[in-house]
């Protein structure tokens, strides 16, 4: 038995997503699933999102259609994380002091409106790396004061 060299660097580009809650079936959709190898499921990757019913690419192209030297998509949701962090952020609400409430519910509206400003934007130049990465620091700087957020509002007695 070979023992694999250890992993300790990976450098690759990062195409941004504008999209939240994307699930599996989106990513690569079931149909394309039934395959028993991996050959002709880069056609199907975001597939419905790229492609009209008549097999054309959609315009404004899909970030995988663009010219681009990428290897990974960042998605810009959380998979539901955030939603879970609102909740127990919500369940905890009662045993924060009303000061501690009015801070984080001012940040989140302020994150939430940044967020909204950003989407905005991205919609009228899609293309725009600055709005991607703009976008996606925005969403995790509201992940991690919810995390934050939920991780005080746990801990109150």
């Amino acid at each position: 038995m070979t023992v694999a060299e250890p992993f300790t660097v990976f450098t690759s580009k990062v195409v941004p997503l504008p999209a939240e809650n994307v699930d599996t079936d989106q990513i690569v959709p079931a149909r394309y699933l039934k395959v028993t190898d991996k050959a002709g499921l880069a056609e199907a990757l975001f597939r419905d999102w790229r492609f009209g019913e008549d097999g054309s690419l959609r315009e404004p192209r899909f970030v995988l259609d663009r010219p681009l030297d990428i290897a990974f998509i960042t998605l810009h949701g959380t998979f539901g994380e955030d939603g879970r962090l609102q909740q127990i952020l919500d369940q905890g609400r009662s045993r924060l002091k009303p000061e501690t409430v009015k801070v984080l519910e001012d940040k989140l509206a302020l994150i939430d409106r940044a967020i909204v400003d950003a989407q905005e934007a991205l919609a009228r130049d899609p293309a725009s790396v600055y709005l991607n990465d703009h976008l996606a620091e925005t969403r995790l700087r509201k992940l991690e004061l919810l995390r934050r957020a939920a991780a005080l509002a746990a801990s109150a007695s």
